[in-house]
C-alpha cells in the first residue's frame, strides 16, 4: 500500500508475480484498476489524484469483485508501506 498525494505511479521491475493495483482517493474510492505484468519496467499511473495504491495478486478474489468507483471501507486503517 502506497500513500501519497497527487498522481501515484507503480512499477513491477523486480516483482516475480503479476499484480493488480487499485488506485484510490483519500476517501477510499477506487479511481482506476491496472493489471501489472511481472518483471517489467512499464509504469502504471492513477488516472487522477490518489492517496492509495493497493497491490494484490491477480488471483485474489478482490480482483473480480472490485470496480472503478467502488469504496474500500477501512483503507485508512491499513498501515503505510515501509521503504
Amino acid at each position: 500500500l502506497s500513500r501519497g498525494l497527487g498522481d501515484v505511479y507503480k512499477r513491477q521491475k523486480n516483482t516475480p508475480i503479476d499484480l493488480v493495483v487499485l488506485f484510490a482517493t483519500k476517501e477510499g474510492r477506487i479511481i482506476n484498476i491496472e493489471h501489472m505484468k511481472k518483471n517489467t519496467l512499464v509504469s502504471y499511473a492513477s488516472s487522477g489524484p490518489a492517496k492509495y495504491a493497493l497491490e494484490v495478486s491477480k488471483h485474489s478474489p478482490l480482483v473480480d469483485s472490485a470496480h472503478t468507483n467502488d469504496l474500500i471501507l477501512g483503507i485508512e486503517h491499513i498501515p503505510a508501506a515501509v521503504h
